[in-house]
């Protein structure tokens, strides 16, 4: 018992610097707005798509880094769960740009609409990566879905609450890791 709330303590700590770091990492590279690939690519459809997959894919490496070892039965089809944060990201954030903004300009709906199609997009996604592809094997993975939809709307409030830019993303990371790490740890579980 002592011995696996320390593993969860560990693997707890471990995903939020993880997802810090992916998060940051992935805004600084492929944001839409101020990024390195934003900067020598454009502002144009396709320079976005390369953006959002770059920034889903440093998300995913690097909770895949803290999942292969809190999930050890799932090492085999883990390395799944990078490209299917890519390509969560990437639906997320396309549709998130585009119909959050028919919906409202008011910034706490706007990050709730913008939070329920991000983190509906990762949610789904990945739960399917799990039970199709068994990319987690966790006892209950449908939870995922509704923790990061919660969790991305926690975070895009704050977001558009604050005005997106790079100065608050370590924020909105921290809040996704410390909703989805809580349940990864206490609903998801490792099978």
């Amino acid at each position: 018992m002592i011995a696996a709330i320390g593993q969860s303590r560990r693997f707890f700590v471990e995903w939020i610097l993880f997802n810090l770091v992916g998060f940051v990492g992935g805004s600084l590279l492929g944001a839409t707005d101020g990024s390195v690939l934003a900067g020598v690519l454009g502002d144009g459809t396709i320079a976005r798509v390369i953006g959002d997959l770059v920034f889903g894919g440093c998300i995913g490496a690097m909770q895949y880094l803290a999942l292969r070892r809190h999930f050890p039965e799932s090492h085999a089809r883990l390395i799944l769960w990078i490209p299917v944060s890519m390509v969560a990201f990437t639906i997320g954030a396309r549709a998130g740009g585009r119909f959050a903004p028919m919906v409202t300009t008011d910034p706490i709906p706007l990050g709730i609409v913008f939070g329920v199609l991000l983190g509906g997009s990762f949610g789904v996604l990945h739960w399917l990566g799990m039970t199709v592809v068994g990319t987690l094997k966790a006892a209950q993975p449908i939870l995922w879905i509704p923790a990061c939809i919660v969790a991305w709307i926690l975070a895009e409030i704050v977001a558009f609450g604050l005005g997106i830019n790079q100065l608050w993303m370590p924020l909105i990371a921290l809040i996704i890791a410390v909703v989805t790490g809580s349940a990864l740890i206490l609903w998801v579980k490792p099978r």
